[in-house]
């Protein structure tokens, strides 16, 4: 496993209401290094996260969240025509405008092309509400039976943990409770 190596992006764009952390905000324990009491107790939306940039050891640096605006997370696996399972990646995007970089329109493409399932989450969450929009990327022939939502319904809300902390944060701010409980199916992890 990489070492995350100064990327800080998970700790910008998720909520960590045990911390009064917002969405898309800088966490009060990032430093240079990355996270300044990482050797301590932590959140378990801190603790439990793991960012496939860092899991993955073929990903390059062009895929390190804090320079292609995405962080991809693992969401198990889906069957392909030939009966094997492949990867599903979510990906949050920091802006419905990362997946247009140009970085991004080469990146993309070549995790297709090795067989993976790509779903991007654009979310905004405020007092108001959850805006979410999503784009998926796949190869029809290997993964015909597949279809945006039923990726949307296997990674909702950036992950149900992601989700419930939303919830949380803004609920205790005195905003609406608008995330509904959400199921992942994630007993086909490899």
């Amino acid at each position: 496993m990489k070492a995350c190596n100064g990327c800080t992006a998970c700790c910008v764009l998720f909520t960590v209401p045990e911390m009064d952390k917002p969405r898309k905000t800088p966490c009060k324990h990032q430093c240079d290094k990355g996270c300044a009491i990482h050797d301590q107790s932590r959140p378990a939306i801190c603790t439990e996260f793991h960012c496939c940039w860092c899991v993955e050891p073929s990903w390059g640096e062009e895929l390190r969240p804090d320079r292609n605006n995405i962080i991809f997370m693992y969401r198990g696996r889906v069957p392909t025509i030939y009966g094997n399972k492949s990867p599903v990646y979510l990906g949050c995007m920091f802006s419905p405008y990362s997946r247009l970089r140009r970085e991004n329109q080469r990146l993309i493409p070549r995790l297709v092309n090795s067989g993976k399932a790509i779903l991007l989450a654009s979310t905004n969450v405020d007092e108001e509400g959850l805006d979410e929009d999503y784009v998926s990327f796949f190869n029809k022939r290997l993964f015909p039976h597949l279809s945006t939502a039923a990726l949307v319904k296997r990674s909702i809300s950036c992950s149900e943990q992601v989700a419930r902390a939303n919830n949380e944060y803004y609920a205790n701010k005195g905003g609406l409770a608008f995330l509904q409980e959400v199921s992942l199916n994630n007993n086909d992890h490899a």
